[in-house]
C-alpha cells in the first residue's frame, strides 16, 4: 500500500495510510490533543477533523485555544441554521452555498415560485427563527447547568445527544467544552456570538413583554423610536406575554429593565399610599405624646 505523507506545523512529518483522518492523528500524537482538537487545517483550508485524507498535505490540528479557527467555525455552523430557518419558515426554498466570511456568513438560496425574492425585510424573521433553532430546547440548557449531573454523565448524555446531529466540526468544539467542564457555557458563546453580530450591524436587541404578547403596531413603532433615540441603534424586537402586568408594556435591553406595566405603576401607586399614611400617623402620635 502507497503511504501518504502528513507535514505537521513543527516540520516533522508522518507517514499514514490513505484514508487516515486528522482526527486518527491526533489521537496518535496524544490523547490530550486527540480531545482538544475540533478541527483541521488540510494545506490551509479547515476541514472537518473526521474527513479522510488521500494524498500529501501539510496538517495543522486546530483546538478551541486558536480564536481565529474557532471562530469560523461557530461561522460556518451559523449559516447552517441560517439555511434550516429560511427553509422553515419558507418550505420550498433551494438553497445552494454558505460558507463562512472574514466578517460573518452568509447562504446562497432561492425563494420559493410562490412569493417574491427575499429581501431585507424578510431577515427579522430569519433571525428570530435562527435564535428559536439554536435555543428551541429549554430542558437541554438546563441540563448543561444543573449540578445534579456528574460531569461524566454530561459528557456520555452529550454525546449521544449531539453526535450526528450537528457538524463534526461543532460536535468536536461541544465536547472539548464538556471535557473541561465548560458545558454549561455553550448558549453563552452562542448569545455573545449573536450580541456581537447584532453589535457589527448596528443593531440591539429588545424584549418586550405586553399581556398577550402581541403588541399594536403602533406600539411597536414607538418602542422602535424611543430606542433609536436612547441607543442610536435599530432594535430588533422579540414579542414575550406576561398577563401578571394587567397592561402597559415592559422592556429588557441587555442588563435595564424599564417597566411600564400596569402592575407596577398599581404597586407603586400603593406604596406612595401606604408612606404618606404611616407618617400621617406618626405625626399625630407624635402630637398626642407632645
Amino acid at each position: 500500500m502507497n503511504m501518504i505523507s502528513v507535514t505537521l506545523p513543527d516540520g516533522s512529518v508522518r507517514e499514514v495510510a490513505p484514508g487516515t483522518t486528522p482526527a486518527d492523528i491526533a489521537a496518535a500524537i496524544g490523547p490530550g490533543l486527540a480531545k482538544a482538537a475540533i478541527a483541521a487545517r488540510v494545506d490551509g483550508e479547515l476541514r472537518d477533523i473526521g474527513r479522510p485524507l488521500d494524498h500529501d498535505v501539510q496538517l495543522a490540528l486546530v483546538t478551541a485555544r486558536d480564536e481565529a479557527d474557532a471562530l469560523e467555525l461557530a461561522r460556518h455552523d451559523f449559516a447552517h441554521v441560517l439555511a434550516e430557518a429560511v427553509q422553515a419558515l419558507f418550505p420550498g426554498t433551494q438553497i445552494t452555498f454558505g460558507p463562512a466570511t472574514d466578517d460573518g456568513f452568509y447562504y446562497d438560496v432561492m425563494a420559493p415560485a410562490s412569493r417574491d425574492p427575499f429581501s431585507m425585510d424578510d431577515l427579522p424573521a430569519i433571525e428570530e427563527k435562527m435564535r428559536e433553532i439554536i435555543r428551541a430546547d429549554k430542558k437541554f440548557a438546563e441540563f448543561l447547568k444543573t449540578p445534579i449531573v456528574g460531569s461524566d454523565q454530561r459528557k456520555a448524555t452529550l454525546e449521544k445527544i449531539v453526535k450526528g446531529r450537528v457538524s463534526d466540526l461543532v460536535f468536536r468544539f461541544i465536547m472539548v467544552l464538556a471535557n473541561h467542564g465548560r458545558a454549561s457555557r455553550i448558549a453563552d458563546v452562542s448569545d455573545a456570538f449573536d450580541s456581537l453580530m447584532q453589535e457589527r450591524l448596528g443593531r440591539i436587541e429588545v424584549d418586550m413583554y405586553t399581556v398577550d404578547g402581541k403588541a399594536s403596531d403602533e406600539v411597536i413603532a414607538t418602542v422602535k423610536a424611543r430606542v433609536k433615540e436612547a441607543f442610536a441603534k435599530d432594535a430588533v424586537l422579540h414579542q414575550y406575554s406576561d398577563a401578571s402586568m394587567i397592561g402597559g408594556v415592559k422592556l429588557r435591553i441587555g442588563d435595564q429593565l424599564i417597566d411600564g406595566s400596569v402592575a407596577t405603576q398599581l404597586r407603586n401607586m400603593r406604596e406612595v399610599v401606604s408612606n404618606r399614611g404611616t407618617v400621617k400617623i406618626r405625626s399625630r402620635v407624635g402630637d398626642f405624646l407632645a
